[in-house]
């Protein structure tokens, strides 16, 4: 079934998201940074607010979106009209569902590294990188592809082996599929619910 082929993936969709496909990291490094992962406390005291600033939830928000609008347009079960109403979701419950995960599987301080990142230069074109991607996945043609010169690569591949970089992989290689596949059919749900259609199981 479609649905179960999108969550299996989702895992690695959003790996590659917020790394780009750019971990270049050795086996030797990989080994001693996944012993020292951190353990976050999750917390339930920082729900009052949903922290859209933040261009790392941001991220992992559009990754939701994008996933959840090529999986629903790939579905012929769904008329033309039934997906001209699906492709005017907005990001709301994705980021939400993004800002919850990442709270509790971050640190504050983690977090906030990784909004440095991401919003800074090259974090923003690694973001319209990833953008371009999706859009090459869906089969879509893209224009004027953008690329990452040798120096950007040099610096993606030194955040990846950062400890926060390496924690984002880590959460992307060891986080239960189920998790993941909660997320996309809350997201999934919404949309079909305000589109009047039946949601899935």
């Amino acid at each position: 079934m479609r649905h179960n082929t999108l969550f299996v993936s989702c895992a690695v969709l959003l790996s590659m998201t917020l790394l780009t496909g750019c971990n270049k990291a050795t086996d030797t490094d990989k080994a001693e940074d996944t012993a020292s992962q951190p353990t976050t406390e999750t917390t339930t005291t920082q729900d009052s607010a949903i922290n859209n600033n933040s261009p790392t939830v941001n991220i992992m928000a559009d990754s939701f979106v994008a996933i959840t609008k090529a999986q629903l347009n790939a579905d012929d079960k769904y008329s033309a009209e039934d997906k001209e109403c699906l492709n005017q979701m907005n990001d709301t419950v994705a980021t939400a569902e993004a800002d919850k995960f990442l709270r509790n599987e971050l640190t504050p301080e983690q977090l906030a590294t990784l909004d440095d990142f991401y919003g800074s230069e090259l974090g923003q074109k690694i973001t319209k990188f990833s953008d371009q991607q999706y859009k090459m996945m869906a089969g879509e043609t893209v224009e004027n592809p953008i690329t990452l010169t040798q120096e950007e690569q040099q610096k993606m591949v030194e955040f990846v082996q950062s400890p926060e970089g390496q924690t984002i992989q880590n959460i992307g290689d060891s986080v239960d599929p189920q998790q993941y596949e909660d997320m996309l059919k809350k997201i999934i749900n919404n949309e079909l619910t305000r589109c009047n259609l039946e949601p899935i199981e």
